[in-house]
């Protein structure tokens, strides 16, 4: 299994890298919360599983909680 971080800068998704496109087409799971899964939606597969960031308490982050 290989792990990629791939940031999605301020919340545009001209911004990404190539390789930060690529890698997200090619995901099979996905970490990532609202703001960062607008800017990555259209390219993710269909079968992708798209999971939310908690907190140790099972809190969803976001931007603003962090």
């Amino acid at each position: 299994m290989t792990v990629h971080l791939v940031g999605a800068g301020p919340g545009d998704p001209e911004l990404l890298t190539v390789r930060a496109a690529q890698i997200v087409r090619d995901a099979q799971v996905v970490i990532a919360d609202d703001a960062a899964l607008e800017v990555v939606r259209a390219l993710l597969p269909e079968a992708a599983e798209v999971l939310a960031p908690v907190d140790e308490s099972g809190k969803a982050l976001t931007l603003a909680a962090r």
